[in-house]
């Protein structure tokens, strides 16, 4: 109906399932179970929600689906063995579902025995049948609308997870959306639309007209993590460089240089770049200088500063990508 919003959270120490008016307020826990449970989907009735756990299988790390009364209640798992994602059919008499997934892999492209493929599974008589299997691309987020499964997959051209549509009646597919670059990501059904999110943006899809928006958001906020404020860097020592002299130390500490005394003396920042991060700084022989990497420019470059002349910077290499680590200054 709109009203509320099912979601899988994290208040206490696990992530349950939740529900929350649109307008906002107190979330209601549905699940308090050790194990992590996610929101997959409502009931078509609306009057239960749908979710993924893997609270029988033990060590097995599989999910299976349960539901539960909207307002919290008796939780009731389905008849299937294995359970990822899935979708009730309108009439709530049969589910697409996911047994198998690649969602949040870190990876993609991924052709094997593990593909996910969409089945069609009837709640009464507890028969099932595939979807998706005639081709090595995995199928996704199964989402029922009326005679038709909206699902994706990265079996176009494009090599890239698209929004598709399988015909119930005519077992055809169709391709609705062409990203070439990015991934579709975590679609959503509604009445006549789905939202799914690509390249960092949302997307509306109008299922009548076949046709895809994006959707404007703004957030305001007063920014508060972007104030200026104070850190304490004690207990972020990653490296440390001793002075020639041994009156002072280099210590890499949160993304800055720090030269510290030995024994008495002041604490200095000899970098102060909140926007960069420096790594492995190297006192020269003579004390005269400094040598470090830093990313202000992009990519990790060396640079070097006189002591004592915080702006002598200046950037020595131009390697461009890649990690560097401790630099050695030669004897002399």
């Amino acid at each position: 109906d709109g009203k509320s919003i099912a979601f899988s959270g994290n208040y206490d120490g696990n992530n349950d399932a939740y529900t929350i008016p649109v307008n906002g307020g107190v979330p209601v826990r549905l699940t308090s179970h050790g194990y992590s449970d996610r929101v997959v989907d409502w009931t078509t009735d609306g009057k239960k929600v749908l979710f993924a756990s893997g609270r029988e299988s033990g060590k097995s790390r599989y999910n299976q689906f349960y539901t539960v009364p909207a307002g919290g209640g008796v939780i009731e798992k389905l008849p299937l063995a294995y359970a990822e994602f899935g979708s009730y059919s309108p009439d709530g008499k049969q589910i697409a579902v996911v047994f198998r997934t690649q969602v949040g892999r870190n990876w993609k492209r991924y052709r094997g025995g593990w593909k996910a493929d969409i089945q069609l599974f009837n709640l009464s008589t507890n028969e099932s049948k595939t979807i998706g299997a005639e081709t090595d691309a995995g199928n996704e987020f199964p989402m029922w609308h009326g005679n038709a499964l909206y699902f994706l997959s990265d079996r176009g051209t494009e090599l890239r997870m698209n929004l598709w549509k399988y015909d119930l009646a005519t077992k055809a597919y169709t391709q609705l959306t062409n990203f070439k670059d990015e991934d579709v990501h975590y679609p959503s059904l509604g009445p006549d639309d789905i939202v799914f999110e690509a390249g960092g943006k949302m997307y509306l899809y109008s299922i009548s007209s076949g046709k895809q928006k994006t959707v404007s958001i703004n957030v305001i906020t007063d920014r508060a993590m972007l104030k200026p404020k104070i850190e304490s860097a004690d207990k972020l020592v990653q490296n440390v460089s001793l002075s020639p002299d041994g009156n002072r130390v280099l210590i890499q500490a949160r993304g800055d240089v720090f030269s510290v005394p030995a024994e008495n003396g002041y604490v200095k920042d000899m970098t102060r770049t909140s926007g960069a991060a420096e790594r492995y700084p190297a006192w020269s022989p003579d004390g005269k200088y400094i040598a470090y990497w830093s990313d202000q420019s992009g990519e990790y470059e060396l640079w070097l500063m006189e002591t004592g002349k915080e702006s002598s910077t200046k950037k020595l290499t131009d390697y461009g990508a890649g990690y560097r680590y401790r630099p050695f200054w030669s004897p002399d």
